[in-house]
């Protein structure tokens, strides 16, 4: 399952829209938001490469769009939280994908559960995954008022405030 989970991740690497090859990632999204829904171990690396080859593919808005509508939004949740951090990293950064780039998957997001998720993930001790994290929260924020509210309710503006107010978090940008 990790070669072909690897296959998938080298073709939606380069492909953008309009170039050769775009078209086979309209048909790759199904089948892989599929797998990485159905996956239930978190530690196999083909649910890894899967992740990778979904991060490439949100990489165009209308691809964000397309993966909004599919079953994938609670699982990408789910592995927010996930205790393999090889999983956990691609999944937080697809949901900052997803944050950044549609109101629609923002709210989806949000009911699903991803402010809880993502708050021990701000003050984890790995730093890429509090960076994450704080994008998250960051667009989250700067996105409409109902799910800026849900930050504030749900407790996240105290380890917000620790993570920036740590003159080592600043210096290291």
């Amino acid at each position: 399952m990790y070669w072909a989970a690897n296959a998938l991740q080298s073709i939606t690497y380069s492909p953008k829209p309009g170039s050769a090859g775009y078209d086979v990632v309209w048909d790759i999204i199904p089948v892989l938001t599929k797998y990485i829904e159905y996956q239930k171990k978190e530690t196999p690396k083909s649910l890894e490469a899967s992740l990778w080859a979904l991060s490439y593919i949100l990489s165009v808005e209308s691809t964000i769009e397309a993966v909004s509508h599919t079953h994938i939004v609670p699982r990408l949740v789910q592995l927010c939280t996930a205790t393999h951090a090889p999983t956990r990293r691609p999944s937080l950064r697809r949901v900052g994908s997803i944050i950044a780039s549609s109101k629609g998957g923002t709210d989806q997001l949000v009911d699903a559960g991803v402010i809880e998720a993502i708050k021990p993930c701000i003050t984890s001790e790995d730093r890429q995954q509090r960076k994450d994290a704080c994008w998250a929260a960051a667009n989250i924020a700067v996105g409409t008022l109902e799910p800026a509210k849900a930050l504030l309710a749900d407790g996240l503006i105290p380890p917000l405030v620790k993570v920036a107010s740590d003159p080592e978090e600043g210096a290291q940008g």
